[in-house]
């Protein structure tokens, strides 16, 4: 069996193709291969993931290729000689990768030409890839998100909801790794819970977002996590928290985040008016989302609203077959 000592990566699974010289083998009747081209099929078994010091899910190094043993060489064949066994003596080599396997290299770039740094995200997360946004008006709260959630440059989906319920009238805007903001949202839904069973009264929005905010600095360095959390209360009516990455707490009029913010700070400075009434608020909202996901590559989908009044919450869904401009139920 052929010694591939030239190769030094491959990946889990694979193709190699070798151009190569190989001398016979003391067998009369096989043939000389002298700068023939053999097709040398693997089968490497999955690796397991393991964690690093951050907490996060990391894939070991793909093996060296002078690790292998012979019996993970599934054939080694050339088209006119059938499955034969060949002694190497001088070897050129090259990896063509096949999409369906990973690379050696998180930065790979595939024959097609998109890059993906993979690296970036733990192993099987998605990333909202957001426009969210929460503003103050006369007489409560709105939210609005977009729906659109992708994995580097691919949508995973498109009809996701980033409007999390977290109390009766308090809720949350998610952005950055979907897996970190549920994760977050479900811990702050259940001490919330477990607040109000305590004291017997409902939980103010400043107690939801002082939650929020001790658990995102306390994990500040392994999560993925920009919030905006808004509610209604009876002592100070509605309010709007903001949480980037990092646990930082802000309280502000009204507050946008994600990647399509980037592109609506000038149209929400121009047309942001404080004590809105309902109508011109969600006008606002829906205005300053369309903007975003018209420039945005990363936020896209239909708009989602939630209302919030001392009546409750309200849901609206705009749709972008009629440019956003009727609500649906």
């Amino acid at each position: 069996m052929m010694a591939l000592a030239d190769l030094t990566s491959i990946t889990w699974g694979g193709i190699i193709h070798f151009e190569a010289d190989y001398a016979r083998t003391g067998d009369a009747n096989q043939p000389s291969l002298q700068g023939s081209r053999v097709e040398a099929a693997l089968s490497l078994p999955a690796p397991a993931t393991s964690i690093d010091n951050l907490g996060r899910r990391t894939l070991p190094h793909p093996p060296s290729i002078r690790n292998l043993s012979h019996h993970q060489i599934a054939n080694i064949r050339h088209r006119n000689h059938g499955v034969r066994k060949y002694r190497k003596s001088n070897c050129r080599c090259e990896i063509l990768l096949q999409h369906r396997f990973l690379p050696s290299r998180a930065n790979f770039t595939p024959p097609d030409g998109i890059h993906v740094d993979m690296d970036r995200l733990k192993k099987g997360e998605v990333n909202l890839g957001t426009s969210i946004m929460a503003v103050t008006f006369k007489d409560g709260v709105i939210l609005g998100a977009d729906s659109r959630t992708t994995t580097g440059p691919y949508i995973a989906n498109r009809v996701t909801d980033k409007l999390t319920q977290v109390h009766n009238t308090i809720w949350c805007c998610r952005s950055g790794s979907a897996a970190d903001t549920q994760a977050v949202a479900d811990m702050v839904h259940y001490h919330l819970g477990l607040y109000e069973m305590m004291y017997n009264k409902p939980p103010m929005t400043q107690t939801a977002a002082s939650i929020f905010q001790e658990v995102c600095y306390s994990n500040k360095d392994m999560l993925s996590a920009g919030l905006i959390i808004a509610g209604w209360d009876e002592r100070h009516g509605g309010q709007v928290y903001s949480i980037p990455i990092g646990g930082s707490l802000h309280k502000q009029a009204y507050a946008i985040g994600g990647s399509g913010s980037t592109y609506i700070y000038g149209f929400c400075d121009a047309n942001w008016e404080e004590g809105m009434d309902e109508e011109d608020a969600v006008d606002f909202v829906k205005d300053s989302l369309r903007e975003a996901i018209k420039w945005d590559g990363s936020s896209g989908g239909v708009i989602r609203l939630v209302v919030m009044t001392a009546r409750g919450a309200e849901r609206h869904l705009y749709l972008p077959d009629d440019n956003y401009s009727r609500k649906h139920a």
